[in-house]
Parts: C-alpha cells; sequence; structure tokens
C-alpha cells in the first residue's frame, strides 16, 4: 500500500508541475481544436494493433503447446489493456491476462509465452527506433537518445539469450535455492513453491529455441504492430498540428516506452507526459501541444480500456492443455514477471 501511495504522490506531483509550467488556457484550447477525423483514424488504427499481437501470442503459446482460439486471446489482450490503465504499472496488463489463462491452461507454458513475448516486442520497437534514428536529422539530444536506446535493445537481446540458453538456468535456482532463503520463515515455502515451479517454466522457455519458425514470426508481426500504432500515434499528433515525421515518431515512441517501464508512477502518469514535452520539444513542438498529444493518446487508450472492463467477466473455463497434470495457480503466472511496457499498446 505504501507503494502505491508514493506512485500516486509522484504522479500527481509530477503533473502539477507540468500544469503549472505549461499554460492550461493552451492546453486545453488545443483538445477543443484537434481534428475529430485524426482523433477517429487514430482510434481505428488501435483495433489492427490488438489483432496482430493477438496473433503473436497465439503462435508463441501454440509454440509451447498451448491451443488457443484468436478471438479468446483478442478477448484477453483487451482485458490486460484494461488492468494497464486502472492498476498500478503498465505490467500488470500483462499479468492479469495470464493469470486468466493459466487458470485454463497449463501455467509454466503460458508464463513462458509472455515472457517472450515482452522481450520480442521490446527488441522490435527499439530496433525500429535505431533503424528510424539513423535516417533521421539531427536534432541535440540525438546521440544520447540513440545510445540509450542501443544499450536497452543489448540489455534484451542478453534477456533472450538467458532465457533461451539452459546453461544460464541454474543462475535462477541457485539464487532460489540459497540456504539462508530456508532459514527465514516467511520465505520457506514460497521459496519451495517457487523453486518446483521453475523447472518446467525454464524448460518451456528454452524450447523456443526449438521453434526458430514461431520465435521469427512473432518478431515480424510484432514489428508490424508497432508500426501500425506508429501510425495511430502519427494521427493522434495530426489532429492537434504537432508536425512531427513519421520516422521521428518511431523513435520517440520507442524513448518514452523504456521511460514510462520506470516504476516510480501509476501506469507511466506524469512520466509520460513528461516525456512528451521534452521529447517532443527537440521536435519543435510546443509544450501545451506536446502535452495535448499525450492527453489525447491517454483518452484513446481509456476507450479500448473499456471493452476490457465488461469482457474481463464470463471468461468460461475449459480443459487444460496437459491432461493429467497438476494445476497452476494465478500465483505461478505472476512470478514470470514483465519486461516492458509499450507506448501504446503490446
Amino acid at each position: 500500500m505504501w507503494w502505491l501511495l508514493v506512485r500516486l504522490s509522484v504522479s500527481g506531483g509530477l503533473l502539477a508541475w507540468l500544469v503549472h509550467r505549461i499554460n492550461l488556457g493552451a492546453i486545453l484550447n488545443n483538445l477543443a481544436h484537434a481534428s475529430p477525423w485524426w482523433v477517429l483514424w487514430a482510434n481505428v488504427l488501435t483495433a489492427p494493433v490488438i489483432l496482430l499481437v493477438s496473433w503473436k501470442w497465439q503462435i508463441l503459446l501454440r509454440a509451447a503447446g498451448v491451443s488457443e482460439s484468436l478471438p479468446r486471446l483478442l478477448r484477453m489482450n483487451l482485458v490486460g489493456g484494461f488492468y494497464s490503465l486502472v492498476l498500478p504499472g503498465e505490467e500488470t496488463g500483462q499479468l492479469m491476462k495470464g493469470l486468466i489463462l493459466a487458470r485454463h491452461a497449463k501455467g509454466d507454458a503460458v508464463a513462458a509465452s509472455i515472457v517472450v513475448d515482452e522481450i520480442l516486442g521490446t527488441l522490435s520497437i527499439f530496433t525500429i527506433a535505431l533503424g528510424a534514428l539513423a535516417l533521421t536529422h539531427g536534432f541535440p539530444l540525438r546521440a544520447p537518445i540513440a545510445g540509450a536506446i542501443a544499450l536497452m535493445l543489448t540489455l534484451f537481446l542478453i534477456a533472450l539469450f538467458v532465457a533461451l540458453v539452459p546453461r544460464f538456468h541454474g543462475l535462477a535456482r541457485a539464487t532460489v535455492e540459497r540456504p539462508w532463503l530456508a532459514r527465514v520463515p516467511r520465505l520457506d515455502r514460497p521459496r519451495a513453491r517457487f523453486a518446483v515451479w521453475l523447472a518446467p517454466f525454464w524448460d518451456r522457455l528454452a524450447g523456443y529455441r526449438r521453434e526458430p519458425g514461431a520465435m521469427l514470426a512473432a518478431f515480424g508481426i510484432t514489428v508490424a504492430a508497432h508500426l501500425v500504432a506508429n501510425v495511430s500515434v502519427l494521427s493522434t499528433m495530426t489532429a492537434v498540428q504537432a508536425n512531427v515525421s513519421f520516422l521521428d515518431i518511431c523513435w520517440v515512441v520507442a524513448a518514452i516506452s523504456a521511460l514510462v517501464t520506470i516504476p516510480i508512477t501509476v501506469s507511466g502518469f506524469g512520466v509520460r507526459e513528461g516525456a512528451n514535452v521534452i521529447i517532443l520539444g527537440q521536435l519543435g513542438v510546443p509544450p501545451d501541444r506536446a502535452l495535448a498529444v499525450s492527453l489525447l493518446a491517454f483518452a484513446i487508450g481509456f476507450i479500448w480500456s473499456l471493452p476490457g472492463a465488461v469482457l474481463q467477466f464470463g471468461i468460461r473455463a475449459k480443459a487444460r492443455a496437459y491432461p493429467g497434470a497438476a494445476p497452476v495457480g494465478p500465483a505461478d503466472a505472476v512470478a514470470a514477471g514483465e519486461n516492458a511496457a509499450s507506448y501504446t499498446s503490446r
């Protein structure tokens, strides 16, 4: 609870500081005069993005031996989008959709698919960003931004390598099974349960090495989804006459995504708006217009979260993908964790 209060305080403080520094009337004026057609187009383009990421997840699940229909995964992604908005941290949406599916399928396979999904998603968005930075014009912070994105890309390449190569899995086991943890009463039982769960989970991750076709297909679909999402962001900026090229949007989205993953605010509030103002300011966008872009993007995300609020009810159980296997509880899916969040949807 105290961490939630800290996040709320940081989000509120950052937003208050931005509104104090930027003319509120100018922000409202930009929103009031935003082109409804461009806003509508930005909303419409969100639909194929959600469809593409659901298709990608279906491919990764199938590679892990879990068969799910595309409409069902589409529904779960909408529910995940809702929880990303209402719970602290954008990663909570991914965790919630994993929890739902883990009730009806093998939890270790579901968790492994989400981890690989997130790593591939992050790799794709940073790959697009570096390509865009190489082609776009120069600006004051180009070098440090390119360096930061290249560093993030390298770290997630290492994360993918560690996830898929079994020899590195022993590090996780050694950490969980350290003797001193067994001497802590409150940690002993969760540690033992987590150690039991780790073995099949890591095996599921390593299994993706034998599925290069599925990995490449998932990566390609992710690239396509991010490019469509960037067109949606372009439409949002055009709606308030923030003149930014598509190439610039490709790296701006990646830079803001990286900053929003810092777990100091609620769902990125404050950090996202401040990042828009600072980064878009490098491209000549006035602060009031940059903040209007951020608020419009949030509004579009809010609209698409509403179906998820309704669709979370009535998701019926189905037979587990592995008959006879021991059931895996929601806590197992949570243990997978998440690595990144995207600026629009993922």
